[in-house]
């Protein structure tokens, strides 16, 4: 038997060491945690609370299972969409059940408009003042909450007693998105409610079927792309896509959706088998250009890769742009029949903000405009790729190691950049580079106007309220404008990225817990 054991650390001792190196650096991490303001260290003894014991139990039991998992992911009979599914279900539930209900961005306004839905009004009212409002049950105005602190609080508020009543709930930002944002919340409410279950479970299984969605729709995403797979799955572990995911927020349906869309596109293009497009095909464009057009507009652009689609793979040039424009159209018509009926929520939400004249400036002055849109890039952007990276998670309150943020920044610019070894190369033609340097760019504009013009005072020199995890739906998309043949990756690398996501995840798990645990709200932002 030992020595079995000896021969099976003998034949991949380095991929072993890897292992114990993550768990060294994640145990290191655990026990020196920072306060608010960065003077004063803690240190927590291993064992001696609640939060350093689950937190070895995870680096070590779920870390040691889920590594040894996927320590065969190169060889090419297990397939990358099966291991990522290893990891990202036990992941996610972790997330799902540690991050108290509300402390994900603009959580409590998407549980409002799902327990709307869930209650069969899918279309919001306006009162006088131009609010949406709805009768909700006065219990979840306590629940799902932004000013929970810590676990003590959170607890307190989901074993509160269940109430009949209900109370007049504001959710002005939400009533501007469409209902099918939030179906897969409301799904799981309303089957919930159905049995009887009490607001904190129905809550809990909203967030659920949420996450059942998103995890379909990125394994299916990593399934169907035909080549970089190993990039996808690693973006889809990455901890940003955890925060929401897992949670009642309508960015769970537009990431996975977003990415199901580009790999089912780039599918169809680059995979030889394929040699014509189906009914079956057709339909699952078009519905998916349709539900990504309406998860937010600003998303709108990714529909012009149905361009990069052979007309041959049609039958004819004739029938490829018939199709591309019937279904462009009916996603722009879509829209503008839904902005058409929500304009009646576009009130000024911040001091300062005037939308009209706010759009009358930027067509009038657009190297004005251009000036502030480089001046917000150059300020911002130390705090856009650490977002994306891992700071600033949860509410804004949790941060994962700045070892694993330098490291993941560093990562996905040689994954970005690189190719798998053996894998078979795809030409990645200039045509389908310009489609997706101009969908990228098209999005990004539409990113920062929309916050601009709704957001912000008039003529502000900044514009502020970006958030980073906007810029993640689009940026697979940059790996296809950027691809090379300069950067050869070995397929090992599938083993090391799966291993790397698990301890990351675990690290921001550990962080997430010791933030409510402890009630210590940490300020990330860079800037």
């Amino acid at each position: 038997m030992f020595q079995k054991l000896k021969d099976y650390i003998k034949k991949d001792w380095k991929f072993m060491l890897l292992i114990l190196g993550f768990m060294l650096l994640n145990l290191i991490i655990v026990t020196i945690n920072y306060s608010t303001d960065y003077d004063e260290i803690y240190i927590n003894g291993l064992f001696k609370t609640w939060y350093s014991t689950i937190s070895v139990i995870m680096i070590i039991v779920l870390g040691g299972f889920l590594a040894f998992k996927v320590r065969n992911a190169d060889k090419d009979n297990i397939k990358l969409e099966k291991l990522y599914l290893w990891v990202a279900i036990p992941i996610g539930l972790i997330m799902c059940f540690n991050t108290p209900l509300g402390k994900v961005p603009d959580e409590d306004d998407h549980c409002k408009k799902a327990m709307a839905i869930s209650q069969g009004n899918f279309f919001s009212v306006a009162d006088e003042n131009g609010n949406a409002i709805e009768m909700i049950n006065a219990k979840v105005h306590e629940l799902v909450t932004r000013t929970v602190d810590n676990y003590d609080d959170a607890l307190r508020r989901a074993t509160l007693p269940e109430t009949e009543e209900k109370i007049p709930l504001k959710y002005n930002t939400m009533a501007l998105y469409a209902p099918i944002c939030h179906a897969p919340q409301a799904f799981g409410i309303f089957i919930t409610r159905l049995f009887g279950a009490g607001i904190t479970v129905q809550c809990y299984a909203g967030r659920l079927v949420n996450f059942a969605v998103g995890l379909v729709l990125l394994y299916n995403a990593i399934r169907l792309i035909p080549f970089k797979k190993h990039l996808v799955t690693y973006l889809a572990l990455l901890p940003v896509a955890f925060n929401v995911l897992p949670s009642m927020s309508s960015d769970t349906l537009t990431i996975g959706m977003s990415f199901f869309y580009i790999a089912y596109i780039l599918n169809l293009k680059y995979n030889e088998e394929v040699k014509e497009i189906t009914k079956k095909d057709k339909v699952a464009l078009t519905i998916s250009t349709l539900i990504i057009s309406l998860c937010k507009i600003v998303y709108i652009p990714l529909c012009i890769l149905l361009l990069i689609i052979p007309k041959e793979k049609y039958g004819s040039l004739k029938k490829k742009n018939v199709f591309t424009i019937i279904v462009i159209i009916a996603a722009i018509a879509l829209n503008l029949i839904w902005i058409g009926y929500c304009s009646r929520f576009l009130i000024e939400f911040n001091t300062g903000v005037n939308s009209k004249e706010q759009v009358l400036f930027i067509l009038t002055h657009p190297i004005e405009y251009i000036m502030i849109l480089v001046r917000t890039i150059n300020f911002y952007f130390n705090t856009y790729y650490a977002g994306l990276s891992g700071d600033a998670l949860g509410s804004y309150t949790v941060k994962a190691s700045e070892i694993y943020i330098c490291a993941t920044i560093g990562l996905t610019s040689i994954l970005m950049l690189g190719n798998i070894e053996g894998d078979k190369k795809v030409k990645i033609d200039w045509f389908t580079r310009l489609i997706a340097a101009m969908a990228f760019i098209a999005i990004v504009l539409l990113i920062y106007t929309s916050v601009y013009v709704q957001w912000n005072p008039y003529m502000n020199p900044l514009i502020h309220g970006v958030q980073p995890r906007y810029f993640f739906p689009i940026i697979f998309l940059t790996s296809l404008i950027i691809d090379n043949d300069l950067l050869v990756i070995k397929k090992k690398i599938n083993r090391f990225i799966l291993t790397y996501a698990t301890f990351f995840n675990i690290n921001v798990a550990t962080a997430t817990i010791y933030t409510y645990y402890f009630g210590v709200l940490i300020n990330t932002y860079i800037k």
